[in-house]
């Protein structure tokens, strides 16, 4: 018995909409375009460097050469060492949010949610993963 062979067509409303729920560092944005993103689960890409958070408790992941966006940690002990990401470029992933002093940033609360940017993630991110 023969069977015909029927292409599958995926429209382009169906793969844009796929592809927007997954962050991966091919749809990273800077951090100069946080400000136009808040309340969307983004990928941040950039340098970045580690330090004690300016009024409240936890860490900062400062990207250098931005508008003041930061990773922010409220408990950089259930992350690990926070301190291999000092200097190095890092795919952040996460709601961006208002912050301090009216910048942005991503709370990082998930060791899922931050990684060197040439790796290469072995499972999809998405914010409903933290």
């Amino acid at each position: 018995m023969r069977f015909p062979i029927i292409p599958l067509l995926i429209s382009g409303a169906f793969a844009a909409a796929a592809s927007s729920a997954w962050a991966t560092s091919e749809r990273a944005i800077t951090a100069e375009q946080t400000t136009n993103k808040i309340g969307e689960c983004m990928t941040v890409e950039g340098q970045v460097s580690l330090r004690p958070s300016m009024g409240r408790f936890g860490s900062d992941l400062s990207f250098e050469n931005s508008n003041g966006f930061v990773g922010y940690v409220p408990q950089p002990a259930a992350l690990g060492d926070l301190a291999r990401f000092d200097g190095q470029t890092v795919d952040l992933t996460g709601v961006i949010e208002p912050g301090q002093y009216g910048l942005t940033q991503i709370q990082v609360t998930s060791p899922e949610q931050i990684m060197m940017a040439d790796e290469t993630p072995d499972r999809l991110v998405t914010c409903d993963h933290f």
